[in-house]
């Protein structure tokens, strides 16, 4: 399954078409009332064009999803395309879309917005080290098992000896 984006405007626009004009092959909604929020997913199936097929070996599905409702009292609404070559029901299909906004969440925005890997570092390899040393702290922390990020790094921060013995003796160490 993959995230239709602006590179590919043609995909994009013919899946919004294509929702617009014709009955889905399935439809499932959720609603989500959970971490301070309320949020409406529903995801649209449909059978995959001749035309595309022909374009993107292998695809079978295409899939639109719509997000809306309440984030700390903000109201939002989101829309996304997915191309995909699974032949499955758009409850299938959720539980993969949930699965990927999983990963999306739990690594790459806390790679983003905690550890600030997209701020400018220095260049040669210094980038490459800092994702490796970033992947290595995130992986100590939830072995270690804090309840967030930042109160990992806030217990480990200047802990050069504690570091030191995880890394000698595994994980078991007590916090």
């Amino acid at each position: 399954m993959i995230a239709l984006k602006a590179n590919q405007p043609t995909l994009y626009t013919t899946l919004e078409q294509l929702h617009r004009s014709s009955p889905a092959l399935s439809v499932v909604q959720t609603l989500d009332t959970s971490h301070n929020r309320q949020v409406h997913r529903e995801v649209w199936a449909y059978a995959a064009p001749l035309a595309l097929q022909v374009l993107w070996p292998g695809l079978e599905t295409l899939l639109w999803v719509e997000r809306w409702g309440c984030r700390n009292d903000e109201p939002f609404h989101e829309q996304m395309g997915y191309i995909s070559d699974l032949n499955l029901a758009a409850d299938e299909f959720m539980s993969h879309i949930q699965q990927h906004w999983t990963i999306e969440n739990r690594l790459h925005w806390v790679r983003d917005v905690t550890l600030e890997e997209d701020e400018a570092r220095p260049g040669g390899h210094a980038p490459t080290c800092w994702a490796i040393l970033n992947c290595f702290l995130l992986s100590i922390i939830r072995q270690l098992g804090y309840r967030t990020i930042p109160q990992g790094i806030r217990c480990l921060a200047n802990q050069v000896e504690k570091v030191y013995r995880i890394l000698c003796q595994g994980f078991s160490l007590d916090k």
